[in-house]
């Protein structure tokens, strides 16, 4: 007799919640102290920056009631730094190099340096989400990833010559192939999660957006065309840029769209023993946080650029008693620092409603199918990985260091 199957069978399966903090209380300081430091430290101070915001969502994200816990530390993302560089610089002088002995080829020498940025760049997402991962903890427990960098960079590589060479039709089915190997090597304490994830569910949805490219570019030809016959005229000078930028909107529109429906079937994919994820994201839990976003940018941009026209209005028609130039100055001075505000103020809007809002949308809408099973989870011995990765995503400018998400 299979114990397990008898265990299971007497016990209830028990939903679970996955939830977030709604409140945000105390992340509009961590934002401007964040910023301001990191602009007076020349980027230094983002690494620390980074970690007080990855502790403040993950502590407020709750699955099954309990919260997770970030363990890294800004230092180790400074150091992780720091050694990326000193090994990256051996390979720029590289890769210079054979630009310079290959001055006949300088196409051969470009597409060589892609090709080795691009499999680095993989390499060092790879590593780094294994960082974040081992520097979280959940009831005391310890995630982690196995597996290898290289092997990651390597079925990156060879999944973006099959889009390419497919014009972009295979793209869902690298993204379900990346997927399977990132979960499959995740650990929560000694038990290691599984994903189904397939291509095929969000084939539908990805090629709506391929199309729209398709399109893209066939209207942008044939408005292309149609501004060489009318070079000079109303229609090529206001018409056909305003069309070019229509004919554009509905890519980036779209892609929220896509995003939904892969983050809903590759979340009801994951399995970790007895434990499955369910996902109920719609389109709109995507759309929402963009739009609010970007609505309040533009109020308060609209708020700024009246409060500082006022303020040029005024110091224009002040009488003489000011000084001409003084009256310059200090109009000079309060504009400057409206507009100041204005991007503090828009980085502060962009950590709490859009970084915030996603963040939400994704736990607020995944449940766990038998939060009874995840006590049967056990702690492992195994200690936190190198920052190298991070520090080399960073230095690559791939997206690592700054992202807030696991």
């Amino acid at each position: 007799m299979d114990v397990r199957n008898t265990v299971s069978a007497e016990r209830p399966e028990r939903g679970g919640e996955i939830a977030f903090d709604r409140s945000l209380a105390g992340l509009t300081g961590i934002v401007v102290k964040g910023f301001l430091l990191s602009l007076v430290t020349s980027g230094i101070y983002r690494f620390w920056y980074v970690t007080n915001l990855r502790r403040f969502f993950w502590s407020r994200t709750l699955v099954d009631g309990s919260p997770a816990a970030y363990t890294g530390r800004g230092e180790d993302l400074f150091l992780g730094f720091l050694v990326a560089i000193v090994l990256l610089v051996p390979i720029y002088v590289g890769l210079f190099a054979v630009s310079l002995l290959s001055p006949a080829f300088p196409i051969f020498a470009g597409v060589v340096s892609v090709v080795v940025l691009f499999v680095l760049g993989q390499f060092a997402l790879y590593r780094g989400r294994r960082y974040r991962a081992s520097r979280t903890l959940w009831r005391g427990i310890r995630l982690g990833q196995d597996g290898s960098g290289l092997a990651y960079a390597a079925l990156a590589a060879g999944w973006w010559i099959v889009v390419l060479a497919t014009l972009g039709l295979a793209f869902p089915f690298m993204r379900a192939a990346l997927e399977r190997y990132r979960i499959r090597h995740t650990l929560v304490g000694t038990s290691r999660m599984e994903s189904r994830a397939r291509g095929l569910a969000v084939l539908p949805s990805w090629l709506l957006i391929w199309a729209a490219v398709v399109g893209t570019v066939v209207a942008l030809m044939i408005l292309a065309t149609l501004g060489i016959h009318a070079r000079g005229s109303r229609l090529g000078e206001v018409v056909l840029p305003i069309l070019s930028i229509l004919v554009i909107l509905p890519v980036p529109a779209l892609y929220p769209f896509y995003r939904a429906r892969e983050t809903r079937a590759f979340l009801s994919a994951i399995r970790l023993d007895g434990v499955r994820l369910v996902s109920q994201m719609k389109a709109w839990d995507l759309y929402r946080p963009h739009l609010a976003y970007l609505v309040q940018c533009l109020k308060l941009g609209i708020l700024i650029t009246v409060a500082a026209a006022i303020v040029v209005v005024i110091m224009m028609v002040s009488g003489d008693a000011v000084a001409q130039s003084v009256r310059f100055a200090i109009g000079a001075i309060i504009v400057v620092a409206l507009y100041g505000w204005y991007l503090v103020s828009s980085v502060v809007l962009y950590v709490r409603v859009l970084k915030a809002g996603l963040w939400r949308a994704v736990a607020e809408t995944t449940r766990i199918s038998d939060a009874a099973a995840l006590g049967a989870i056990v702690a492992s011995a195994r200690g936190p990985s190198s920052s190298l990765g991070e520090g080399m995503a960073d230095a690559l400018d791939v997206g690592g260091v700054l992202d807030i998400g696991f």
